[in-house]
């Protein structure tokens, strides 16, 4: 699978990621893993979560925990059926 496109905004109490994902057939994702992050803490895990996906685009809420300030880096893959996995893709959202 591929992931072609990510986007990311802060609202509140929630990450809103936009996605996109290669509409080839034989390329299809059914999942995507976001994680966040501390800009300039990378490894440390703010919050994970796994969204159910089909089409080719769509946007998944992820909470952001209340004592997450600054910027966040947002991490995303997607995956198929077999588990196999897209090279990540990554914003930060101020």
């Amino acid at each position: 699978p591929r992931l072609t496109a990510l986007a990311a905004r802060r609202e509140d109490d929630r990450m809103l990621v936009d996605w996109a994902v290669d509409p080839a057939r034989q390329r299809r994702a059914t999942q995507l893993l976001v994680t966040l992050h501390r800009d300039g803490r990378e490894r440390e895990l703010l919050a994970s979560t796994v969204v159910p996906i089909s089409g080719r685009s769509g946007t998944a809420a992820v909470p952001v925990p209340a004592d997450a300030e600054g910027a966040i880096v947002v991490r995303a893959s997607v995956y198929n059926a077999l588990r196999q996995r897209s090279d990540p893709r990554e914003v930060t959202v101020a």
